[in-house]
This record gives structure tokens, C-alpha cells and sequence, in this order.
């Protein structure tokens, strides 16, 4: 793979690939945005039909995800936006809301004091996924909302796997993880086995 899209405007992509379909109601069976079949990557907001808008700027950015859009040797292929970051594994409860999910590796990393009933609401780019999928985030933007608070957002693409090595994934939404202490970034990983700063390919 060659990287087409990197360095000084590679600074603009994680923020880039923070879209959402705008909808009247997500509950509404005539109000589904469809994945169109137009050879576009599912990380692109030109993949999907209906009107799309960026999620909006909740502060000011203290991290972001290092990416690049790399094109493959197969011209028919989509470009894959390559991603380095964290990502924590999470779970569709009743209500259609991501949650952490408790059976992760990654939760018990022994300094973290987040809340594992703790849910989010998800933007999802088409329908739904189905609850048996697996499914990951993976933080683009972590920024802190308040200077004069500690209350921050990390801004997260929901992925799901797409080759059994989980080394590639397609993006099935965003979601908005909040929470009041650094510390309790669920993103932080420092405890031996943590996943870390993997690469990931969205296509």
C-alpha cells in the first residue's frame, strides 16, 4: 500500500472521519440510510445516502489517532484509512446504546476507574448492528470540554471486523464516550497486555 493522504493534512483526517447521517428519528423504519453500492469505503461519508454533517467540536483537542488513507494495488479497491490507536471492544444493549463490554481483556487494566454500566449513545451510519456482532471503538479525537472542569470526550468511530485477524474493519457509526477524570479514559492503556497503539484498516 502507498499512502496517499498524510503528514500536514493526515492532522485534519481523524476529525475528518468524525460524520454522522443526520436523521429526524433513528427508531423510524422510513427514516434508514442505506449503504450505497458505489465502490466508496464505508470510513467515507460519500458511501452512505442522505444528508451527512460532522459531529461538532466539543473543546479544545488534547489527542488525536494518527491516520493516513493508503490506496491498494487493486485500482477497483476502496482506499483504506489506516489508523493507530487504542481500541476497546463494546456491546448493544436493549435501548440500542453502546456499553463497554465487561468481557474484554482490556477492562481490567488495573488503574482505570471508569463505570462499566456506564452507556452512550450511538450514531449509527445505517441500521443498527445486529447485538452479535462484534464490535469495537476506536478513539480519533480525545478532547477536554471545560478548561475550568475535568470533563472530557473522547470522539469514537464504531468498527466492526471484516477479516477474521481483525486487522481490517468497516464503520458501522460514531459514538461520544464522556467521562469526568483522565484517569478514567477508557482509551489509556498502560497495563501490560493492553492492546495499545495498534494499526487498524477501515475499508
Amino acid at each position: 500500500m502507498t499512502a496517499v493522504c498524510s503528514g500536514a493534512v493526515g492532522l485534519y483526517l481523524p476529525g475528518m472521519a468524525l460524520w454522522y447521517c443526520v436523521r429526524d428519528d433513528l427508531n423510524s423504519p422510513t427514516d434508514v440510510v442505506s449503504r450505497l453500492d458505489n465502490g466508496m469505503p464505508t470510513w467515507s461519508w460519500a458511501s452512505v445516502e442522505g444528508r451527512c454533517s460532522y459531529l461538532p467540536s466539543p473543546g479544545e483537542i488534547e489527542w488525536q489517532a494518527t491516520v493516513s488513507i493508503e490506496e491498494t494495488a487493486n485500482s477497483a479497491a476502496p482506499a483504506a484509512m489506516r489508523i493507530k490507536a487504542w481500541r476497546r471492544k463494546v456491546l448493544i444493549d436493549e435501548d440500542d446504546a453502546i456499553l463497554l463490554d465487561p468481557n474484554d481483556p482490556n477492562t481490567g487494566q488495573e488503574e482505570w476507574g471508569g463505570d462499566l454500566d456506564e452507556t452512550y449513545s450511538l450514531f449509527p451510519d445505517c441500521e443498527v448492528p445486529d447485538p452479535e456482532e462484534a464490535l469495537f471503538v476506536v478513539p480519533m479525537q480525545r478532547a477536554r470540554i471545560s478548561e475550568t472542569t475535568e470533563l472530557w470526550v473522547a470522539r469514537c468511530i464504531v468498527v466492526t471486523p471484516s477479516s477474521k485477524d481483525e486487522s481490517e474493519f468497516r464503520r458501522v457509526g460514531v459514538v461520544l464516550i464522556r467521562y469526568s477524570n483522565k484517569k478514567d479514559d477508557p482509551f489509556n492503556f498502560s497495563h501490560p497486555g493492553g492492546s495499545g497503539n495498534n494499526y487498524y484498516e477501515i475499508k
